[in-house]
């Protein structure tokens, strides 16, 4: 799930030039945010590096032809030359998918190409006529997308139409189009992705909460999502959730520990629906949070807080380090500028003082899209319908060291105070509305209705981060005899269910 953004920073594998000698006539960038069209080339890559090189190249001349115009009158493409070369180069730390980049000579735009690894069996496609689509050229009409999606992880005629639009929006990488069984699209060149212990520092925690913000704001249209009514009454991943289990449950690796991790969570999830999926507290997803009375001492401003954090917004659900990138040259702050730090110095303080000076500096709000200076969000394999606090719960859970499997949900959960500062953000760029009556209402002493209002907040998504906990857990368990992925998913699955005690523990 975080393969883009480790994709984006590392250069793991081969890297070669490669040049197609096919003269493709010009046609217009019709693929562009068009997850209907599918562009009659695969990419094979279990074929020799020579041939798979090349059926890149040849995806990449059919879907951007602009990158190999010249400056020539007709506008054709140049004859094979060192200016028109495509360098290929394989990127390491894909998980779900294989990931190149493919950079024309002469240009400055590269671009990612993106190849789905569950379709590894080397077969081409070929045309109407029976002809080999990847080398053939004469290429036809693209084709529209199949209405029928694989029973996989991930659906993905649907991620395409979510990536399609999102890209229209300026809320992800640019989807320049598809072609079968991968797509190609934006390469953040110049980005790396956060480290875990770099979500808790606020200069990067505020444009995180933004960016969150921006994406709960946005709308899918018609056409995109494939949500039935109870989908979009109480959030898809309940239902994704126990697709997985029946993956996991008819594909579990023949080993005691499978079975018995499944067993604990089959329990484990029927009590989580009864709890969280249909609460008896009487906030409901659909409150709407102006109508309460926002007053401190109020037992609606804690009903308001529960409700507003259960409301069904689209979510990104993989909000993690290696799905934030960030500028290689932008500003770092080391472990002494934490916020939370009591030993910190005046220095301390002016560096912090200087790095969110800085942020606001770079961090030039896209009125349209969501992207910051400071960080853009990618891999949106698993966004959907889902509550705003699981979608949240899901990022503070990933400030525990998850990427090395080494968490310590004690010590490196947000704090209360980090917490606060990351919902203040995120509240004021979502709901500023809200924000503004939380500002006004008065408490005893100098509390403000904030106060109270987080507090309850952050009960909320913390009940939440069980449901990240036990989803994630009952996925790697599917994924250990599913995935040719070298990765120990059962410890991943039983480090996950740990936390998943741990916080049933903490908020129940």
């Amino acid at each position: 799930s975080s393969a883009a953004a480790v994709a984006s920073q590392t250069g793991a594998g081969t890297d070669k030039t490669h040049a197609d000698d096919a003269q493709i006539p010009v046609t217009p960038l019709k693929y562009r945010n068009n997850a209907t069209l599918i562009a009659p080339v695969r990419v094979d890559v279990t074929a020799s590096p020579d041939m798979r090189d090349r059926q890149i190249a040849r995806a990449v001349r059919l879907i951007r032809p602009d990158l190999f115009f010249t400056d020539r009158p007709s506008h054709t493409y140049a004859s094979v030359s060192h200016a028109h070369r495509i360098t290929i180069r394989q990127l390491g730390g894909g998980l779900s998918n294989h990931l190149y980049v493919a950079h024309p000579g002469g240009r400055e735009e590269a671009v990612l190409v993106r190849i789905h690894a569950e379709d590894e069996d080397g077969v081409a496609v070929a045309d109407d006529d029976g002809t080999d689509a990847s080398a053939s050229p004469s290429l036809p009409e693209p084709q529209p997308a199949s209405s029928e999606a694989a029973a996989t992880f991930v659906d993905r005629e649907v991620e395409n139409r979510i990536l399609a639009w999102l890209s229209s929006e300026g809320l992800a990488p640019i989807f320049h189009g598809r072609f079968v069984k991968g797509r190609i699209e934006e390469f953040y060149d110049g980005y790396r992705p956060l480290s875990w212990d770099e979500l808790h520092l606020a200069s990067f925690a505020v444009p995180v909460a933004r960016a969150l913000a921006n994406l709960h704001c946005a709308h899918p249209p018609e056409g995109v999502l494939n949500s039935s009514e109870e989908q979009r009454r109480e959030g898809e991943i309940w239902s994704h959730v126990s697709d997985w289990f029946d993956m996991a449950s008819r594909a579990s690796p023949d080993v005691a520990e499978a079975d018995e991790l499944l067993q604990t969570m089959k329990l484990e999830w029927e009590w989580l629906q009864a709890s969280l999926r249909h609460p008896s507290d009487g906030a409901t997803a659909s409150a709407d949070t102006r109508r309460f009375d926002l007053r401190p001492d109020s037992i609606d401003m804690r009903s308001a807080a529960s409700s507003y954090f259960r409301e069904i917004v689209f979510t990104h659900m993989d909000c993690q380090s290696l799905n934030i990138l960030t500028p290689c040259d932008g500003f770092h702050l080391d472990d002494s500028s934490d916020p939370d730090s009591d030993s910190g110095s005046d220095s301390t303080n002016d560096k912090e003082i200087d790095a969110e000076q800085k942020l606001e500096k770079r961090g030039q709000d896209d009125e349209k899209g969501g992207e910051y200076a400071s960080v853009r969000l990618i891999d949106f394999e698993y966004s959907g319908l889902n509550p705003r606090g699981a979608d949240i719960a899901n990022t503070f859970c990933e400030h525990c060291n998850m990427n090395n499997l080494e968490p310590n949900y004690g010590e490196q959960y947000p704090t209360d105070k980090q917490q606060d500062t990351f919902l203040r953000a995120y509240i004021a760029k979502a709901s500023p509305e809200l924000a503004k009556k939380l500002d006004q209402q008065l408490g005893n002493g100098e509390e403000d209705g904030w106060e109270p209002f987080l507090a309850t907040a952050r009960v909320q998504v913390g009940r939440y981060a069980l449901l990240s906990h036990i989803g994630w857990s009952i996925w790697a368990v599917a994924q250990a005899n599913l995935s040719t992925i070298e990765f120990d998913y059962l410890k991943y699955a039983r480090l996950r269910l740990e936390g998943y005690f741990h916080f049933k523990d903490r908020f129940w």
